[in-house]
């Protein structure tokens, strides 16, 4: 299998990107950070380890170092004051960005195995538009499958910050994927009311040695 050696094309030239693959090994982590994962299994830790590591490196190269990453009450990381950042993992890779505040106002970004995103996991989060797209037949129907899925968590990553409240699958609506690797997600008109530049949104993804990665960002 290649080496992912880049995700950077997901996004601005402001947001600092980091990737490593998800070895069998343990992870050198701060004591704090350690906790999360004490009663885990060695899977587990292990993708936990490689999400830390990429978080690190990225924020080094924003001058911020050796700062512990605890999980929040929801699971998700407590970033630097001024810093916005997303970490995500497949079963093979670990994939992170960060950016500072001022330069953007939300930040998401999610990777997937395309073989092992079932069809039991579609019906749970694809509206019945998508489904059709889904239930094409082809031999592109299960990457079409791993992408609506991936773009929609990348998505879910970005905005739910932004909007404060319970934001469900069914909220988004992948509406057009092109060719040029970018997608369009429109949002219901329940979040476009408190969130109105979030109407429409175009993000970005990629695909490599069976993996789909998606990244998604707001500027100020």
């Amino acid at each position: 299998m290649e080496v992912i050696t880049t995700i950077q094309p997901l996004f601005s030239d402001c947001v600092v990107t980091e990737c490593c693959r998800v070895e069998e090994k343990e992870y050198e982590l701060y004591p704090e950070e350690r906790v999360s994962i004490q009663n885990a299994v060695a899977k587990r830790r292990q993708e936990f380890g490689a999400g830390r590591l990429c978080a690190r490196n990225a924020l080094t190269r924003l001058g911020i170092n050796k700062y512990p990453l605890y999980k929040g009450a929801d699971g998700v990381p407590i970033w630097p004051n001024g810093i916005i950042g997303v970490i995500s993992h497949s079963h093979n890779w670990c994939v992170a960005a960060v950016a500072k505040k001022n330069d953007l106002r939300a930040l998401g970004l999610d990777i997937e195995t395309i073989d092992r995103v079932s069809m039991r996991i579609a019906k749970k989060v694809l509206t019945p538009v998508e489904m059709e797209w889904i239930n094409a037949g082809d031999e592109e129907a299960q990457k079409r499958l791993a992408l609506l899925f991936s773009a929609k968590e990348t998505v879910f990553k970005c905005v739910a910050p932004l909007y404060g409240k319970r934001l469900g699958f069914y909220d988004m609506v992948v509406t057009h994927v092109t060719e040029e690797q970018s997608f369009e997600v429109k949002l219901s008109e329940k979040i476009f009311a408190e969130i109105p530049h979030c109407s429409t949104l175009i993000g970005r993804y990629l695909m490599h040695e069976g993996e789909v990665i998606t990244g998604l960002f707001l500027e100020r």
